[in-house]
């Protein structure tokens, strides 16, 4: 289990008659096509738009670490898609004093999904097709209680492919996690159903799971660890004399009250220099532990990466 995912960034790319466009501008870097494309509000075009600033460290392999949201409009709706971008890109590596070394960059996603049109003839009857589908956060206090659940919602996705009218109609423990699904899906957008050429307002349907699972997944629900409260850890003394940087991977386990133990350096480079920090700060942070069939449990091999940088 990895709790500091790595890399990604965006390009352009067409879903049937709407085209999502993604623009990364960033200072340092190469750019991939990210996984997902959630939509923001509807712009007098029709055009649904937004826009996210990040900021990260490049460490020594080319991998994104320390990814800060610095800016996003609107707030929320594209913020998950442009982080995981970032993390899943491989960016240039730098050297100074020809010696590989972490560096900050930052990047800016622009994100433009054009309306459907008002009428189309190369396929002029088909169904309801998703093509932003939000995925909704998992309340906290839920998520402390290791509860899971489900909400399924019917809904009318009108001429402009948004969801209205949205309804609850059951689901597991769905008055816990119904404003969180209905958030989710009022963002989302659909290419709606079209009649004789034209687009029409529909009736549909879709279901929620928390945790999130894929189409026939009947597993009982089981939660992934999160860290709540990681602890910053100090530079060495030493080090910021010499304007050393570097980094620590860890490997840990995490008990049911979220502390972690039998913490192990997997890997750290300078070898030595920074360990006792990494250790120290990564003893000191909390974590919600992982869920299973709705208990938290403790969970082994859990990894964590500290990155060590000096900047001018």
């Amino acid at each position: 289990m990895n709790l500091w995912d790595t890399c990604h960034a965006a390009s352009h790319t067409t879903l049937g008659l709407l085209t999502f466009v993604a623009i990364a501008i960033q200072l340092a870097g190469c750019a991939a096509v990210p996984n997902s494309s959630p939509a923001s509000a509807t712009s007098e075009r029709g055009e649904v738009h937004g826009e996210v600033a990040l900021t990260y460290i490049v460490d020594i392999h080319g991998e994104a670490h320390n990814i800060t949201i610095m800016h996003a409009e609107p707030p929320g709706l594209f913020d998950q898609s442009a982080i995981d971008a970032v993390k899943h890109s491989r960016f240039k590596p730098k050297y100074a004093r020809g010696k590989l070394t972490p560096y900050r960059a930052k990047a800016t996603y622009k994100y433009v999904l054009h309306a459907p049109p008002a009428t189309r003839t190369d396929h002029p009857n088909s169904a309801i097709a998703v093509v932003a589908l939000i995925k909704p956060k998992y309340p906290l206090a839920m998520r402390k209680q290791c509860l899971t659940g489900s909400v399924h919602l019917q809904f009318v996705v009108n001429i402009a492919g948004r969801a209205r009218d949205i309804e609850i109609v059951g689901g597991k423990r769905a008055e816990l996690f119904a404003k969180s699904a209905r958030a989710a899906l009022a963002g989302s957008y659909f290419m709606p159903r079209y009649v004789d050429g034209h687009p029409v307002a529909s009736p549909a349907e879709y279901t929620y799971h928390f945790p999130e699972r894929s189409a026939g997944d009947d597993s009982t629900g089981d939660i992934a660890a999160i860290p709540t409260l990681p602890v910053t850890p100090r530079y060495p003394t030493n080090a910021q004399l010499r304007q050393i940087s570097g980094m620590v991977q860890l490997e840990f386990s995490i008990g049911v009250d979220g502390r972690a133990s039998n913490v192990s350096v997997v890997s750290s480079e300078p070898k030595g220099i920074f360990d006792a920090s990494a250790i120290d700060a990564l003893t000191k942070s909390r974590f919600l532990p992982e869920c299973k069939n709705g208990h938290p449990v403790a969970a082994d091999r859990a990894t964590f990466t500290y990155l060590f940088t000096m900047f001018n």
